[in-house]
């Protein structure tokens, strides 16, 4: 894997996005890139003022790319296959919560008795709420699996993706428009699209603030903006520190609170709501870190025993999402009348 090494890249202290100043700023942690395993340790601070946590000083934007590596592990397709079970209970669930009539037809004793799997299994995913004809645009649609689900959903998709093989392999392999590029440089129809996701993207963003009036301007009246996000406050970070699973520095330039999170939609949307997650992985793969780390037993107790992880691990993490605890959230919210 080549790297054009620290020196050629330069580096940036911004101002917090809200505030708009650095005086308040405090240093949090100092971390390695952990995941890639590329040189460098990276820095997140901290406004004292809004709560707002990002990382500064961060390489410069024409630089960041530097850090992605075709390597990468989500830009590489997986096999796909889904269980008849899973088919049909993730059915229930999209035709009783989500809307989807032309899946079939719901009642109230059928919402009831799939109430405990939505709950558990699809409450806190980026699945859009059903529009007939819709059209639905997927920023980060990597090499295209989950626009291939929404497709089968009944939407109308397009996907944008930064990686050019991800973004190959979606339009010419699986059939897609998909746009090859940042949504910032991409110029977007006003009005066009029933629902835009962004899962684990908005992190990633130099100007979220901007990205987020985009996608506004692109979706239509009361149009459902979704999007997933690490969650600076979870117990994850509290835990485990600089070896955080989620930190993925220095890849990851925002971590944002529940008050940033209003900041960032509020002139633009409404209804907003979050959604904790239960993923056991921001727990095993940050004590896998540890492990690595100082080679404590615990560390490797909790990152490799199958045990531990169905009856210790993920029963404490659902916990945690219930006390809105965990490490990462999904955001709703639908685009205003006068937006």
């Amino acid at each position: 894997m080549s790297f054009p090494g620290l020196d050629k890249i330069e580096f940036e202290e911004p101002k917090c996005i809200f505030c708009k100043e650095k005086q308040s700023l405090t240093k949090v942690l100092d971390a390695p890139d952990r995941l890639n395993k590329l040189p460098g340790t990276f820095s997140l601070v901290k406004c004292g003022n809004c709560g707002l946590v990002f990382q500064s000083p961060r390489p410069k934007e024409e630089f960041i790319g530097n850090f992605y590596p075709d390597e990468l592990h989500y830009f590489i397709p997986n096999q796909e296959t889904v269980k008849p079970i899973k088919a049909w209970l993730e059915t229930k669930v999209l035709i009783n919560f989500f809307g989807y009539t032309n899946l079939g037809k719901g009642n109230f004793f059928s919402k009831v008795l799939f109430l405990p799997a939505y709950y558990y299994f699809f409450r806190h995913k980026t699945i859009p709420h059903y529009v007939p004809n819709g059209k639905i645009l997927e920023i980060g649609c990597s090499h295209g699996a989950f626009l291939a689900q929404l497709k089968k959903w009944g939407w109308d998709v397009v996907g944008i993706e930064m990686n050019a093989k991800a973004a190959d392999y979606a339009r010419n392999t699986r059939g897609f428009e998909v746009l090859t590029g940042s949504i910032t440089d991409i110029d977007l129809p006003s009005n066009s699209f029933d629902a835009i996701i962004a899962e684990m993207v908005m992190e990633h963003l130099y100007d979220p603030q901007a990205v987020v009036a985009r996608m506004s301007n692109s979706l239509k009246k009361n149009g459902e903006l979704i999007f997933s996000i690490p969650f600076f406050e979870g117990a994850e970070y509290g835990l485990f520190k600089d070896f955080s699973y989620g930190l993925h520095l220095p890849n990851h330039i925002y971590f944002f609170n529940k008050s940033n999170i209003a900041q960032l939609l509020n002139d633009n949307f409404d209804r907003i709501k979050i959604f904790f997650h239960h993923f056991d992985r921001d727990f095993i793969a940050s004590a896998k870190y540890k492990y690595e780390d100082n080679k404590k037993f615990i560390w490797k107790l909790i990152s490799q025993s199958k045990a531990v992880k169905h009856f210790l691990i993920r029963p404490l993490v659902f916990i945690l999402s219930v006390m809105q605890k965990t490490s990462r959230v999904t955001v709703r919210a639908y685009k205003k009348d006068q937006a």
